[in-house]
């Protein structure tokens, strides 16, 4: 699913806290490219915004009729965002397509959906 998409993203993307990019506990940014620099969020809003062709429409419409969500969850005890699309689940850590039973069988612990505010 898109794998052209996650192969591209996952070969220049390089993880970076928000802190020390832009010295903020947390910014939520869109990565467009070629080079994608950012943490978790940055990662899964990069893969749903080309996903989306690069569309605001497509965007936000994939999100408001619940084909796809960013979800906030834990993993090593830090609070971490995923992104759900069409049931398959994908983050920077695993920078795959996997089940959600797969994320928590590694230790994810699912929290709720986050709204996109941008």
């Amino acid at each position: 699913m898109h794998q052209d998409i996650i192969g591209h993203i996952n070969t220049n993307f390089t993880y970076q806290y928000d802190r020390d990019q832009y010295g903020k506990p947390d910014r939520w940014k869109i990565m467009e490219g070629p080079q994608y620099v950012g943490d978790c969020e940055d990662y899964s809003l990069a893969v749903l915004w080309h996903i989306a062709g690069k569309s605001w429409f497509k965007f936000w419409l994939l999100q408001l009729f619940g084909v796809a969500s960013l979800r906030l969850c834990t993993i090593y005890g830090s609070h971490h965002i995923v992104l759900r699309y069409k049931g398959q689940y994908i983050d920077n850590i695993q920078q795959q397509w996997v089940k959600k039973q797969d994320m928590v069988g590694l230790g994810y612990t699912f929290k709720f959906t986050t709204p996109v505010i941008y």
